[in-house]
């Protein structure tokens, strides 16, 4: 294989990163934009990797929050899929640099829905919490929320702790699933009878293109 391009970078971590180009069949692609209203959301995998490798660099971080963070960053999203595929959603896409809320906004983007946000159904990573309490915020948490933060209702009663978890950049995150809700349970209960960490946290409805957290 040979390996051209790249970035050049010069810190104190070693990176190593690959792109992968490939075929599909079109009947076999899924879309992030097919929403449909009514459908519900369902996330697979916490978030707070972002959160919890900053306290990493810190020397904060818990042994419990690096095997669990760890765990979950080498599961494949691949189980989830088949799943999903056997099932039938309406969209889908992954959670990872861009945060929840920036992954989320691309399956309402150019429509006439929105998506509301039960915060507390949001699967969390331990000791996430703690450590964006004591400020081990990333930094591609700041860019996210500055580029996608008029895509909220009424941000500015989000709490601090809110804001930093919902932009917060996932590395190896779940997949968000937009499904009929008569498929929904059906869906959850296949994907958590298999191992696979899932949650209902919301749904989409007919509105305003924002996202709305309750």
């Amino acid at each position: 294989t040979a390996l051209v391009g790249g970035h050049s970078v010069e810190d104190d971590e070693l990176k190593y990163g690959l792109s992968v180009t490939g075929i599909s069949h079109p009947n076999d692609i899924w879309k992030n934009n097919g929403t449909k209203e009514g459908d519900i959301i369902i996330m697979t995998k916490k978030i707070g990797t972002g959160i919890i490798n900053t306290a990493l660099r810190a020397g904060l971080a818990s042994e419990e929050s690096l095997k669990e963070s760890s765990k979950q960053m080498r599961e494949l999203n691949k189980y989830s899929a088949d799943i999903a595929k056997k099932i039938g959603i309406s969209s889908c896409t992954d959670v990872t640099g861009f945060g929840l809320i920036g992954h989320l906004y691309e399956m309402i983007d150019t429509t006439n829905l929105s998506a509301i946000l039960n915060f507390e159904a949001i699967p969390i990573l331990p000791g996430t919490i703690d450590y964006a309490q004591m400020a081990m915020i990333p930094e591609g948490s700041y860019n996210n929320r500055e580029f996608r933060q008029s895509s909220v209702k009424d941000y500015e009663q989000l709490s601090d702790l809110q804001i930093d978890l919902l932009f917060d950049p996932q590395t190896s995150g779940g997949l968000l699933f937009s499904v009929n809700e008569n498929k929904a349970n059906r869906l959850l209960k296949e994907l958590n009878e298999n191992g696979i960490d899932a949650h209902i946290i919301g749904e989409f409805v007919r509105g305003d293109n924002k996202i709305e957290i309750k």
